[in-house]
């Protein structure tokens, strides 16, 4: 029998600043599935369509031309 594991659906948001206790991650450090979702970020795309790449958790931060957080809906 296979287990799944449902994750809340997340998106990817521009925010001026790391709130306290966020994890930060480098873009670079990413996935390649998730950097298309932060560069879609970074184009102004919509990035609440569907689940988030794994490699990615709420309220982390990641450092790429800006500053994107992961954040529920």
């Amino acid at each position: 029998m296979s287990r799944s594991i449902v994750r809340p659906e997340l998106a990817v948001r521009r925010v001026e600043s790391v709130p306290s206790g966020s994890r930060v991650r480098h873009f670079d450090e990413l996935s390649d599935a998730a950097q298309d979702r932060v560069l879609a970020a970074a184009e102004g795309e919509a990035t609440d369509a569907g689940p988030l790449p794994a490699d990615l958790r709420e309220n982390e931060v990641i450092v790429f031309t800006r500053l994107y957080r992961v954040t529920g809906r």
